[in-house]
This record gives structure tokens, C-alpha cells and sequence, in this order.
């Protein structure tokens, strides 16, 4: 059934259970998939830990474990973070020089990532997620109901919404980065919600999507940038950081407005009106079964 809810779910509770023991069984079958190259398997990893995270907020109002559950998830992802960031700041580079036309420096030799060192986070992120998956037997469900999603959706919506606000203001590196977040998970919520929403699911998800590419690649072009600045010879053995700065700025500044336009449009909507319309066909959604939610 996958990552959304399901006619077949006989409750949001149950529904969430599942889904949340997918995306852990996952999680930790891509951790082990040692035929594939680490990179792949941390990519796979670290995927499956945002869609849990963005699980969990969707149902946080009544999900009496969601601190726990959530840092849980956030810690063992961290463990991979070092090895994603490292491979992704080289990629920027390579990247950056081919848009401006220019052949990519000599890249140092000390960028390379050591594959013991992902086996070795890999290993660790695989024992913190199983462990996850021992304690969801005990995680309390029964409280949950179409208010639930629809107040998490909202709280998360609002949350993105008052993020472009502030981003606009700043136009901070750490503002888009948060805002990122905030945005991706809105993205998962609209998938998650995809069966229920029907007809308005598809455009509103790849619109949410493209936000979301759009701001994660802000974001590693800020990584890139700060790379650059701080440990230059991690990347090029004769690295021009006036030409990194210029472009990276540059193609930020193509992002952010890309970002902008698209935020404009997505959080168009009062929170208060996309909880209504969540909750609303939600219970049309439930009604063509013979399933009774709970109060």
C-alpha cells in the first residue's frame, strides 16, 4: 500500500502503524543492501527517515510518542549526515564549474569519503532504527482521527508558511534551510494525504516537490560556499573561491526566487481553510467504507 493511507487501513492509527513499519523495515533493508554502493545505500536511508519524520508531525497532535520517535530518527539520520554532505559538496562543485561554462578544478584527493566509515555509520544507523522498530510496539494510537491529520497538517503548513515570511526577510542561508525542511515535509503530508485529496493531490504534490528541489539545492550550494571558505583543500587542490562565491550566489539567487514564486502560490491558503478541506475529504474519503473512525 505504501506511503499513504489506505481504504484497507482500519483506522488513522492503524494506518500510521503501518506506514511508519514500512518505512523502518526499509530504512534498515537499504542499510543492509551491501551489494549496493554505500552512497546508495545512505541516499535510501536517509530518504526513508524524512518520510518518517514527516509521518510522525502529520499525526504529532496525538502521537504521545512523537518526541522520542522523532529524535530517535533524527539522531540515527545524523550519523549518515558527514558521508552524504561529503560526497554532495564535490557534486555541487562539478556542477557549479559546468553551469558557468568551466572546467572543473583538480579535485583534492582528501574529498574522497572512506568506505569503512560509511560501513561504520551504516552499522550504527541500522541498530538505532531497529531499535526504533522494538519500541513502535508499545506507541498508543487509539486517540488518533481525521482531526488529527488534519491539525497536523495545519500546524506544519502554518509552520512552512510563517518559514517563507522569514526567509524573505533574511535571505539567509539558515532561513531557506529551515524553510527546506518545513517545505519537504509539507510535500510528505500532501502524499501521504494523496488517496483522500484526490483530484487536487497531484498538481498541489508536484508543486510542493519542485519547492522543495528548489531550496535543497539552495542548501547545497550554501554547503558548498562554506566548504570552500573554511577547508578549501578538502575540494581542489587550487581552488578559486572568488569564482565559487560568485556563482554559487548567483545561481542562490535563481533559487530563491524560483522558491518565492512557488511558496507564493502554494501557501496561498489560510491554515484554518486547509485544515477544513483535509478533514472534510477525509470523512468523504472514509464514508464510501464501512469503517467507523473513532471520535
Amino acid at each position: 500500500m505504501g506511503y499513504s493511507w489506505s481504504r484497507q487501513d482500519a483506522s488513522v492509527g492503524a494506518g500510521f502503524l503501518r506506514i511508519a513499519t514500512e518505512q523502518m523495515a526499509k530504512a534498515v533493508l537499504n542499510a543492509d543492501a551491501v551489494g549496493n554502493p554505500p552512497a546508495e545505500r545512505i541516499h535510501a536511508a536517509r530518504r526513508h527517515c524524512k518520510r518518517l519524520r514527516g509521518l510522525f508531525r502529520v499525526v504529532r497532535p496525538d502521537f504521545g510518542a512523537y518526541a522520542e520517535a522523532n529524535a530517535a530518527v533524527r539522531e540515527a539520520a545524523a550519523v549518515l549526515s558527514a558521508a552524504r554532505d561529503a560526497r554532495v559538496v564535490s557534486k555541487t562543485l562539478e556542477e557549479l564549474y559546468q553551469w558557468a561554462g568551466q572546467r572543473p578544478p583538480a579535485l583534492s584527493a582528501a574529498r574522497n569519503v572512506a568506505p569503512e566509515g560509511e560501513e561504520k555509520a551504516l552499522t550504527a544507523f541500522r541498530g538505532a532504527i531497529s531499535q526504533l522498530m522494538v519500541d513502535a510496539a508499545s506507541w498508543k494510537v487509539g486517540r488518533m482521527n481525521r482531526r488529527t491529520i488534519g491539525r497536523g497538517v495545519r500546524h506544519c503548513y502554518e509552520a512552512a508558511a510563517q518559514a517563507a515570511a522569514e526567509t524573505r526577510k533574511q535571505s539567509e542561508d539558515e532561513a531557506f534551510h529551515a524553510w527546506r525542511k518545513l517545505a519537504k515535509y509539507h510535500s510528505f503530508h500532501l502524499v501521504l494525504l494523496r488517496a483522500p485529496l484526490a483530484d487536487e493531490a497531484r498538481t498541489n504534490i508536484e508543486r510542493a516537490e519542485r519547492l522543495a528541489e528548489a531550496l535543497g539545492r539552495h542548501h547545497d550550494l550554501a554547503l558548498l560556499l562554506d566548504t570552500a571558505r573554511r577547508h578549501p583543500a578538502r575540494l581542489a587542490d587550487d581552488l578559486d573561491l572568488s569564482f565559487v562565491a560568485l556563482h554559487c550566489r548567483q545561481q542562490q539567487e535563481r533559487l530563491a526566487a524560483e522558491a518565492f514564486r512557488l511558496g507564493d502560490d502554494i501557501f496561498a491558503r489560510p491554515a484554518r481553510m486547509v485544515q477544513e478541506s483535509v478533514e472534510t475529504r477525509w470523512r468523504t474519503w472514509r464514508a464510501e467504507t464501512l469503517e467507523i473512525e473513532p471520535a
